[in-house]
């Protein structure tokens, strides 16, 4: 669902990687991400870095203006 809907359709990710990309799309930030999936901040980052590898970015404020690129080229999302 939200790879389609943020244009990134090629980006194999996981349902973790999905709802921390729908919340940092959404401005959580990462204590409030952690908190919110339930998990800790050291496994969010763990995530944060294989989703840098995978937008290929190098780091979170790169990984936000992807998401927020994405989400301008199809509004409304």
């Amino acid at each position: 669902r939200l790879p389609h809907a943020f244009g990134l359709r090629h980006l194999a990710l996981t349902p973790k990687e999905t709802e921390i990309v729908e919340l940092l799309g959404s401005g959580a930030e990462q204590a409030d991400i952690a908190r919110r999936l339930g998990i800790t901040t050291s496994t969010l980052r763990s995530h944060l870095t294989r989703l840098r590898l995978k937008f290929q970015v190098q780091d979170l404020r790169q990984l936000r203006q992807v998401i927020a690129d994405s989400r301008v080229q199809r509004p409304g999302l």
